[in-house]
């Protein structure tokens, strides 16, 4: 497996719009919400646009790990989703 150290070189908004989808998640899904910086920041009326603006600048806020096969993508909590793909 490919080990993306995101918090090091964060996702572009572009790469985080893809993993969400590909994964077939909301934004609100992807993001950490048991996160400090989450209710900080106070989120939880956030848009979609806003959570990922956040998200992207603060890449903390981003729930993980996602994985990426040539079976497709999820987010895997529980990790029995990557059953699915794996």
């Amino acid at each position: 497996p490919t080990i993306v150290k995101y918090l090091e070189k964060p996702y572009t908004r572009a790469q985080l719009e893809r993993l969400i989808a590909d994964a077939g998640l909301t934004v609100a899904q992807a993001a950490r919400k048991r996160e400090a910086l989450y209710k900080e920041l106070e989120l939880d009326s956030a848009t979609d646009a806003q959570l990922l603006a956040e998200m992207v600048e603060h890449p903390i806020l981003v729930e993980r790990p996602f994985v990426v096969t040539d079976n497709g993508t999820r987010l895997a909590r529980p990790i029995e989703k990557l059953d699915e793909i794996i």
